[in-house]
């Protein structure tokens, strides 16, 4: 059972970046955490409503994850830039 597999059977466990990025926006006041903290709510809120978890082809998936990774990589980088620059 690889990571994505896992996300799509527990979305729940989306709650562990959402708490991520959540503390990150505290403690510094990046946006992108922000951005990253509402765009993984919305993924955990979709898998656990809106998908039958039964579907074998998850064409979506192709958009989401990508789009997931982009979003969640941005306040790393950005909160890594800063510590470096002081």
């Amino acid at each position: 059972m690889n990571i994505l597999t896992v996300l799509i059977a527990h979305s729940w466990l989306a709650l562990l970046p959402i708490a991520l990025y959540a503390l990150l926006f505290k403690q510094i006041k990046l946006k992108s955490a922000l951005l990253a903290c509402v765009t993984w709510f919305l993924y955990m809120f979709y898998e656990s409503i809106f998908i039958d978890k039964t579907d074998n082809i998850r064409i979506d998936l192709l958009l989401i994850y990508p789009w997931l990774f982009i979003i969640s990589m941005a306040p790393l980088w950005f909160w890594f830039k800063s510590t470096r620059s002081k």
